[in-house]
């Protein structure tokens, strides 16, 4: 059996630094949070409906657009970004049907590059692209960083 060291974070800033892959310090409280909700339970809140289901010309499809035209101007966060979800959800396999792990891929991604790019859209546009997490994981909470308390799901 490997075992595996614990290693401390590096102290709080607004961001963790990893040369051109700096991650929001928000950003990475909703990965630790979302490691620890049940899956059954991430899996509902991935068939709530979100931006990405509204047909083309809708406002969320709108939110989605403008979304979609922040990120692509970071890309290295959000392939890093890309990379954690794949990750958390790659814990999932097995478990549930293939086609609920996409939609959990999906929504988590969004949930978490629509927190990157928070500062530039507006409350209704993050509300609509993170709102299956919303009560989940608050975004209130995520200010105390990936080391704060885990709230209960």
């Amino acid at each position: 059996m490997t075992r595996f060291r614990t290693v401390a974070l590096p102290p709080r800033s607004p961001t963790v630094s990893g040369g051109l892959d700096a991650m929001p310090r928000d950003l990475l409280g909703f990965y630790e949070r979302l490691r620890h909700i049940p899956l059954g339970v991430w899996a509902a809140a991935a068939a709530t409906p979100t931006a990405t289901d509204v047909a083309p010309g809708g406002t969320a499809t709108d939110a989605r657009h403008r979304l979609r035209q922040i990120v692509d101007g970071m890309p290295h966060v959000a392939a890093q970004s890309r990379r954690r979800v794949l990750d958390l959800v790659a814990a999932a396999e097995g478990f549930v049907h293939p086609s609920v792990l996409a939609r959990m891929k999906k929504s988590a991604l969004t949930a978490a590059l629509a927190l990157v790019a928070r500062p530039a859209l507006d409350e209704d546009d993050f509300a609509q692209l993170y709102g299956p997490f919303a009560t989940l994981i608050p975004p209130h909470v995520l200010a105390a960083g990936p080391d704060g308390p885990v709230q209960p799901a």
